[in-house]
């Protein structure tokens, strides 16, 4: 993750019919916090058939957190095994800079 210092960036992960593990725990929805969360972050999901996973830029003003408002966007750049998310937060000029995530797609499939 590479994220200017305010705003707080964060990304959000949600699976549709499935659930997230991260740290031992499972959830259908969790964030991922540019301030609190490790630089490399291990993520495992599960679920049966049709479930999909969504992933969207999120920030944080005084303890409220926002989305999709102001100037928010995201550009995606698909890689043979990654994706890398550039995402605009909705403060200010639009800026797909504020906030950069890499996700490395691996199967692990039993």
């Amino acid at each position: 993750m590479k994220s200017k210092e305010t705003p707080i960036s964060g990304l959000r992960l949600k699976a549709t019919k499935g659930k997230i593990e991260v740290n031992g725990q499972q959830h259908s929805e969790i964030v991922l916090w540019a301030d609190t969360s490790p630089e490399d972050v291990l993520i495992t999901t599960s679920c049966k058939s049709d479930c999909e996973l969504k992933a969207w830029n999120v920030w944080r003003i005084d303890d409220l957190t926002q989305a999709w408002v102001g100037n928010a966007g995201l550009v995606v750049d698909e890689h043979d095994h990654s994706i890398t998310l550039r995402c605009s937060d909705g403060v200010g000029d639009v800026d797909f800079d504020d906030f950069v995530v890499q996700i490395e797609l691996k199967s692990l499939q039993k």
